[in-house]
């Protein structure tokens, strides 16, 4: 039987790997297009995310950490260019209409995520 701190910390887990995917899947969207810059941000924090996990290692809280930041930031970056775009519209229709309430509901998402690993951290990993 699996004790309360073992599936805390299975579902601290769980959310970082899922915090990846809309990452990865937009950075495989772009990849055809010329740009993998999209790709090459998840990869570059998760890569030594997993390593790290792996092997038990007390370094992953500061990359978990790093993934919190990089988060918050993206999320804030784009409610910040949502809000300017409210006040002053650009001419391409096609940028109008991704700036949706879906669009501030996962940015919200991604805030709430953020600030999860950063406060859960030490909490979840100090255990190694």
């Amino acid at each position: 039987m699996l004790r309360h701190a073992e599936i805390s910390d299975w579902g601290f887990y769980t959310l970082l790997g899922l915090s990846f995917f809309p990452f990865l899947i937009r950075g495989f969207i772009y990849l055809p297009l010329g740009s993998y810059l999209p790709l090459a941000v998840p990869v570059i924090l998760g890569i030594p995310i997993v390593y790290f996990a792996a092997k038990q290692s007390r370094q992953l809280s500061g990359f978990v950490k790093l993934w919190a930041a990089f988060l918050l930031l993206y999320a804030a970056a784009r409610l910040i260019l949502g809000l300017a775009l409210q006040y002053e519209p650009v001419a391409e229709a096609y940028i109008a209409d991704q700036i949706t309430y879906g669009f501030t509901l996962t940015n919200f998402g991604y805030i709430a995520a953020g600030l999860y690993f950063w406060r859960n951290v030490q909490k979840r990993i100090n255990h190694f």
